[in-house]
């Protein structure tokens, strides 16, 4: 029902368009077939003339060059949009604790351990942010929001910790039994695993180089605005801590 009448109302529309041209071309005594006829007979000088002539053909020339440029640069960009593996895990959790707008737990205020061997001591808490990053990542390669890659360690070999060289994307399926290292997603690497198994879940083959989309991940946790990266604290690296 709805087809037929948004049909019905397009056709009215057009026929009142119609009855409208039709109506001022009449009051100015206008007739297009005849304009039409007398323009390709007739031409006028103007037409005719060689700067015309010239201009026509460098407008068409231009024309004809702006649709290869803009045919060029929507496919550019439809690469472009396509995730690309550019950034390493590591990079990405520096990010989000530094640069981003990720919100983070925050360590504990230092305090005097009452009990225990270190009784009497000021305890300091590390890593706190750094650790909340890595979740927050391995949440969003969970539920498929963030792509991945890295390099497959290879089933079969004598030697351990050996990896394919060619780096392939990690199956979202694969995040149901294992998960991002609690130590080596920290640091730049190609030879020691960066993801784990889950406790109880079977175990499946280990991945390093992992590299993430950057421009996933600039959407997913957008920069600090200026006026925090100017107040901000020191950068929080993983070997201070």
């Amino acid at each position: 029902m709805q087809w037929l009448l948004s049909n019905i109302a397009g056709g009215a529309i057009r026929w009142l368009t119609a009855v409208i041209i039709g109506a001022i071309c009449i009051m100015w005594g206008f007739a297009p077939s005849t304009w039409f006829v007398n323009f390709i007979g007739e031409p006028p000088a103007w037409i005719l003339a060689p700067w015309t002539r010239l201009i026509i053909v460098l407008a068409g020339a231009a024309i004809v060059i702006l649709i290869v440029h803009l045919d060029r640069r929507s496919k550019k960009n439809a690469i472009a949009a396509i995730p690309q593996p550019n950034w390493p895990i590591s990079d990405v959790i520096d990010y989000l604790v530094n640069d981003s707008d990720a919100v983070l737990k925050q360590p504990k205020e230092p305090w005097i351990e009452e009990s225990g061997s270190h009784k009497g001591h000021r305890m300091i808490e590390k890593g706190v942010e750094h650790e909340d990053a890595r979740k927050k990542v391995n949440e969003r390669l969970i539920s498929g929001e963030l792509r991945i890659w890295g390099l497959r360690q290879m089933p079969v070999m004598h030697i351990a910790n050996q990896f394919e060289q060619s780096k392939r994307e990690i199956k979202i399926e694969y995040w149901e039994r294992m998960q991002l290292d609690f130590l080596s997603c920290f640091y730049r690497t190609v030879t020691i695993p960066q993801t784990t198994q889950i406790p109880g879940k079977q175990a499946d083959l280990q991945w390093t180089g992992l590299m993430l989309s950057k421009e996933q991940v600039l959407q997913t946790w957008p920069p600090r605005r200026w006026w925090r990266r100017i107040i901000r604290k020191p950068r929080i690296t993983f070997n201070s801590v």
